[in-house]
């Protein structure tokens, strides 16, 4: 419970600051990140600072019978980056042997990072990766983005934020049986988030009726020969060269959706490492008023009669999070290596994701 300060007199202001310190000195989290190919945090590190100002305000009137009441306050506290943590260096996961018992620890990502398999074709059953302007088995090469994306360095473990409080507080006695009083209060808070890149995610594209992935036409200057001739077939490049403006289209076929024969369906976990990480601001203001008046009387009665008024709003902003209309207008293009447009035209830019990033 709380116990308000009713008949506060006087001036008074408290501040505190803080931050947190931790030591990095777990070797063996250090070493999984670095395995993993990360950079893990060591030494001490001091971070996490916080700080918190506030005004208290009163005075007196009507002989003691009345009292107003004021306060403000503020408080600022910095964010805490995962990467600040060696712990916190990446996610970890359970290593299993045959019998699916645990044998250790390492560190997983994931696979929405450079994932490119052909849903067709004779190389459907395979999984590659984008390196230099070639398509190589995924794993096999240190690529960018890598074959296994770790988030954690783009995530918080506390977020930054900053908040401001306000209230009024008014009261008197004129009579035993009418006392009125009123009150207002105010906040604000407001906090800023970043998580990782959004992605070409895979099999996560509602606008394919295909296979939830991505369509790509097989004349895309952005190719080069061999990832040309590793995602499409000699028909589908054939056709594409037949036809060399257009986009992909899809139709129903004995009730089966199929794609337009220049054009090929890619599983695509592609990671947005060129844009950065995705923010989200949140801002949340509320408001309240009462007003009313309490007394007793005839000895054996009391009331209390009031009215009052609570307002809250929410804000929310989101930036660089990818539009699936935009990626699938982004990967059909046409023109040159030195000229590519988008088949969808202006305002699209082409999404040149077959050369590393």
């Amino acid at each position: 419970n709380f116990i308000m300060k009713k008949n506060f007199e006087g001036f008074q202001i408290d501040g505190n600051m803080g931050e947190d310190y931790h030591d990095n000195n777990n070797t063996y989290v250090q070493g999984l990140v670095r395995d993993f190919g990360g950079n893990p945090a060591t030494g001490t590190i001091q971070d996490g600072r916080n700080k918190t100002f506030d005004v208290l305000m009163g005075t007196n009137f009507a002989d003691g019978k009345g009292n107003i009441t004021a306060y403000m306050s503020y408080r600022h506290a910095d964010p805490v980056p995962s990467s600040n943590r060696d712990f916190g260096g990446c996610q970890l996961g359970a290593v299993t042997n045959a019998s699916n018992q645990v044998t250790g620890t390492t560190c997983t990502g994931s696979s929405n990072s450079n994932f490119i398999h052909p849903t067709s074709g004779p190389n459907s059953g395979n999984i590659y990766s984008v390196f230099g302007t070639s398509l190589v088995p995924i794993g096999s090469q240190l690529t960018t983005p890598p074959a296994s994306f770790n988030a954690q360095p783009y995530i918080y473990m506390t977020r930054e934020d900053d908040r401001y409080n306000a209230a009024f507080m008014a009261h008197q006695e004129v009579t035993e049986a009418f006392q009125p009083y009123g009150e207002f209060y105010f906040m604000d808070d407001k906090t800023h988030q970043t998580v990782a890149p959004s992605a070409l995610f895979r099999q996560s594209n509602p606008l394919d009726p295909i296979s939830g992935n991505y369509n790509v036409n097989c004349n895309n200057p952005l190719l080069s020969p061999q990832e040309q001739s590793t995602l499409c077939t000699g028909a589908q490049i054939t056709a594409a060269l037949a036809a060399p403006n257009a986009g992909c289209t899809t139709s129903t076929v004995a009730g089966v959706p199929t794609l337009s024969p220049n054009c090929t369906n890619v599983e695509i976990g592609r990671r947005n490492i060129e844009g950065g990480g995705r923010t989200s601001d949140y801002e949340h203001q509320n408001y309240r008023a009462v007003i009313g008046t309490r007394g007793d009387f005839l000895d054996a009665w009391s009331y209390d009669a009031y009215g009052q008024f609570y307002y809250t709003t929410f804000f929310n902003s989101n930036d660089k999070y990818q539009s699936f209309t935009a990626i699938d207008n982004a990967l059909q293009v046409v023109g040159t290596k030195a000229n590519p447009v988008c088949v969808s035209g202006p305002p699209c830019v082409p999404y040149n994701m077959w050369s590393d990033g």
